[in-house]
């Protein structure tokens, strides 16, 4: 598999783990199914498939946003090494904000949307579009270096699947939970501790992007050639 695939996969597990998404994976969840916490663990086949459709929801979100991707590096195409070049580097900067050797304020914002539970399976795909606008400005930095990594695609196809497995990435999870939903409520405070780590492994993961960006030519050449 293309490595630009299992960055984008593994961009999308980070998200997933950020400040903004994770402690609010139990309300997200009483979003979708549309009852309690505690009634979820008593209607879980239900509870999985309201997921799979919000998962889903999203998933196409992302997609288009990566068609959109492929479009703008198409048109852009005379420049598109200048900005992938300019995208590289500021991706790099936003990982040393992350490592904590400096802060850029706007980074650490979350982004929180109040809504009552649908219910109903139209509204859990619903919920998957609106949720993921609201995720897009808390997950910006490495939701932007995949999307600028989907600019450097040579079709369309290619832009759509990169932000496909970013959106796998978060959905895999979040499928997880739901199975194993009653494991997740006991460990809810356990799995708070590594919060304060998933910072770090952002800024490692958008240095590592923005590497990607400056030389993703001479890699290619070494790697897959």
């Amino acid at each position: 598999m293309n490595i630009s695939f299992l960055l984008a996969f593994w961009g999308g597990v980070i998200s997933f783990f950020s400040p903004c998404i994770l402690p609010l994976v139990p309300v997200y969840l009483s979003y979708i199914s549309g009852v309690s916490l505690q009634e979820m663990t008593s209607s879980r086949r239900t509870l999985i498939i309201k997921v799979l459709i919000f998962v889903l929801g999203f998933s196409i979100f992302f997609s288009l946003l990566g068609a959109s991707a492929s479009f703008l590096g198409s048109w852009l195409f005379v420049y598109r090494d200048l900005l992938s070049r300019i995208g590289g580097v500021i991706l790099i900067i936003f990982g040393i904000s992350f490592l904590g050797l400096m802060r850029i304020p706007f980074l650490y914002r979350e982004a929180r949307i109040n809504l009552k539970g649908t219910g109903g399976y139209l509204g859990a795909f619903l919920l998957g579009l609106v949720f993921a606008v609201g995720w897009t400005p808390c997950v910006t930095p490495i939701l932007s270096s995949i999307f600028l990594y989907a600019t450097r695609e040579e079709s369309v196809y290619r832009g759509i699947l990169l932000l496909f497995f970013y959106a796998l990435g978060i959905g895999v999870p979040f499928f997880l939970v739901a199975l194993f939903i009653d494991v997740f409520l006991k460990n809810t405070n356990r799995i708070r501790r590594i919060l304060p780590y998933v910072s770090y492994i952002s800024g490692i993961f958008l240095i590592l992007m923005g590497v990607f960006l400056l030389f993703g030519k001479m890699f290619s050449q070494i790697f897959f050639s």
